[in-house]
């Protein structure tokens, strides 16, 4: 196994793993950001309607703010928006490069019901039809990658959230989770060994295997967010499974049956309820008994935000080095391109089926 730093350096030809060495600055550079949205507005709900690396926004914010905020929080990964959403809904719409055709249809359909509507983007097509039709548009830096952008994504759109005034003003909380992820980055940079690099130890682990990420609900952005940077930036597979449901249905896959090349991996944090600790360790305990190991991943810090973006930090450091084993450049992703040029050509869905934003 060669995890060193100039291994890192040769097989990741773009530099995409600067872009997390810098996360803690671009964290800091994001909550500075000022931001436009509509202000002390009422809403009966918050729409987050994005794709991929901008998509997993909303599952954060999810997970971050359900037991704080009394307004139900939704998050759209598709072209269309629910019939519930309606002229009193806040509608977020994030996409980083500002071309992605879901976004844009979901931005269609809230100018057509007229709800209230805030736009994120590094430029693009969001960018210039939000300021043709007065939308309020926050503008973001785009690193290498709409993936590696997440800080920026992330902390402007809790901004936004808290100047519109739907949710209180958790600044420090977020200021603290930035500290929290520069205190970790000292561990898990490319010049730190496999034996104190928990992201190596991770990559390690589940190399030439497919992983099973298991996560409780209070985690379950952290966990789609390891699967969909395994997918990206190692090109393998992997599979999500969210406590307590795995409960009643994965579980009962685990027996003594030739279950060579899974690689089971928990995403824990301090201080679980008990429901979820001892769901966890009798998880554990049946995993073990059909032969498999587990390794499990602590998140670090003091609050629920501390513990998702701890996580997330680690395991997309980790998706790094699993790319680095296999020998895989993390940036390309080619058959995500072949198939945007194929429905381009296909579709040409915002053209067709988006007349009011061009």
């Amino acid at each position: 196994m060669v995890l060193e730093f100039e291994e890192v350096e040769r097989i990741d030809r773009f530099g995409l793993h600067r872009d997390y060495i810098d996360w803690p600055n671009h964290a800091n550079e994001a909550l500075k950001i000022e931001v436009k949205c509509p202000e002390n507005i009422e809403v009966d709900r918050i729409i987050i309607g994005g794709m991929g690396g901008s998509g997993i926004i909303g599952d954060i914010i999810q997970d971050w703010l359900q037991f704080k905020v009394d307004i139900p929080i939704h998050v759209i990964k598709d072209y269309h928006l629910p019939k519930f959403i309606n002229r009193r809904s806040f509608i977020l719409v994030i996409s980083c490069s500002g071309d992605t055709e879901e976004a844009l249809s979901i931005l269609s359909e809230a100018l057509k019901i007229n709800a209230i509507i805030t736009t994120i983007s590094s430029g693009g097509i969001l960018e210039e039809v939000s300021k043709r039709k007065g939308i309020h548009h926050t503008k973001i830096k785009m690193l290498l990658t709409p993936r590696s952008s997440l800080p920026y994504m992330f902390y402007t759109s809790a901004k936004i959230l808290i100047k519109s005034n739907l949710i209180n003003d958790f600044t420090n909380e977020l200021q603290n989770s930035i500290n929290v992820l520069k205190d970790i980055s000292k561990t898990l940079m490319p010049n730190v060994d496999l034996e104190q690099n928990i992201s190596k130890r991770i990559a390690d682990w589940i190399h030439l295997c497919i992983p099973i990420i298991y996560a409780s609900n209070l985690h379950r952005s952290a966990a789609i967010r390891f699967k969909n940077s395994l997918n990206e930036n190692a090109k393998i597979h992997a599979l999500v499974e969210i406590l307590p449901e795995l409960c009643h249905n994965d579980l009962a896959a685990w027996l003594k049956n030739g279950l060579e090349g899974w690689r089971p991996l928990f995403i824990r944090y301090p201080n679980e309820p008990i429901e979820v600790l001892e769901r966890f360790n009798a998880i554990k305990e049946i995993i073990e008994e059909s032969g498999v190991e587990i390794i499990e991943v602590i998140a670090k810090g003091e609050s629920n935000l501390d513990y998702i973006m701890s996580a997330i930090y680690i395991l997309d450091f980790a998706s790094i080095y699993s790319a680095i084993l296999r020998g895989m450049d993390p940036k390309p992703i080619p058959n995500i391109d072949r198939l945007k040029v194929t429905l381009e050509r296909r579709l040409k869905y915002v053209e067709r089926f988006c007349k009011n934003l061009i």
